[in-house]
């Protein structure tokens, strides 16, 4: 057996040419692709088919959803497969990158599957819901400029070439890539904000499994930023402040938007706020009285007066509105219905 074992690592191994990008692809191709090419695999797509294979679409034992080297793959985990009849698959440091533009109902639909929410799978993604743009769209946008086009190309072919071995081979260790002191105090200083944020109550509370990441996310986002600055050796310079300022801030964008998507699911008032946006934009609303704006906006979202209270609430703590002085009570009656402002920049937004 130990001599079996001796030929078999004095075996070359089969030559494959490299996969980077894969589509539509089932769990079993992926791990194999993964083995063959060190580790590394992007799966993008303009559809959202990835989601119903994970759902089990192939899976003919009928066992359901499984999601174990997707997650792996977002942890740089392990993956060990063992299966009868077929080489068995060996993946150290697994890493998936995952991008896809689906129509907001397919995402909608994945954070939905009970299954996916608890095993975390909705937690790892980063959220974009812009607002739909039909009905203003430019006609005739002008194409990339070759300059822009260029400079990305060289970019990613730089970044593709650092990650080779002499040999041609993927490296399969990390880099480790430090913070400056003054980076690192502003890390430090965001993760205490939005630890706050997560405490019941707060603005994070109800998205608190994707909110929990959101930290780690910010850091990786760091480090792709950084290595776009210095992409020939990124471990030689420590991250600035100013790139790690900018990763909070692409942070802070995420974060709203996985608020809005959230809350399209869970009814909470972040979801109200954002429904609210809508109205006071559509509306031209620079100036709105709190009953008034109630009785525009009521529905099954808002019944009664102490269901919109906490929107105007939490709008106001994000200086999307400031509360007027009060108005005086001219004689008897009921009192003056607060005046609110809305900050101008929400209509430069929309």
């Amino acid at each position: 057996m130990q001599e079996l074992h001796e030929l078999l690592e004095q075996t070359p191994k089969p030559i494959h040419l490299p996969r980077l990008i894969a589509d539509n692809i089932t769990q079993e191709k992926l791990i194999s692709l993964l083995d063959d090419n060190n580790g590394r695999l992007a799966i993008l797509s303009s559809e959202g088919g990835i989601f119903n294979i994970m759902e089990g679409q192939y899976n003919k034992s009928g066992s359901g959803p499984d999601v174990d080297v997707y997650l792996k793959g977002y942890s740089g985990d392990n993956i060990r497969t063992d299966r009868i009849g077929r080489d068995n698959d060996q993946v150290d440091d697994a890493s998936i990158t995952i991008g896809v533009t689906v129509q907001p109902n397919v995402a909608l639909k994945m954070i939905q599957n009970p299954i996916f929410r608890a095993r975390g799978l909705p937690a790892r993604f980063l959220y974009s819901f812009p607002h739909a743009p039909l009905g203003s769209r430019k006609i005739d946008t002008p194409s990339v400029l070759p300059a822009i086009r260029d400079a990305y190309s060289n970019l990613i072919k730089t970044l593709f070439r650092h990650s080779l071995k002499d040999n041609g081979d993927i490296h399969l260790s990390a880099e480790i890539i430090r913070l400056n002191d003054a980076a690192a105090a502003l890390l430090h200083d965001y993760r205490g904000e939005n630890e706050a944020a997560l405490a019941e109550g707060q603005r994070l509370a109800n998205i608190s499994d994707w909110a929990g990441k959101l930290c780690g996310t910010v850091i990786r986002i760091a480090n792709v930023l950084h290595a776009c600055i210095h992409p020939e050796n990124p471990a030689a310079v420590r991250i600035s402040v100013d790139t790690m300022s900018c990763a909070i801030t692409i942070g802070y964008y995420f974060e709203a938007h996985a608020l809005a998507v959230f809350g399209q699911i869970s009814g909470t008032t972040s979801a109200g706020a954002i429904h609210f946006i809508k109205w006071a934009t559509n509306n031209n609303m620079t100036t709105f009285s709190a009953r008034n704006a109630f009785k525009a906006l009521k529905s099954k979202r808002f019944n009664t007066m102490n269901n919109f209270w906490p929107v105007l609430d939490l709008l106001e703590e994000r200086h999307y509105i400031r509360r007027c002085a009060e108005p005086e009570r001219e004689g008897p009656g009921q009192k003056p219905s607060p005046i609110f402002e809305v900050n101008p920049t929400v209509f430069a937004q929309n």
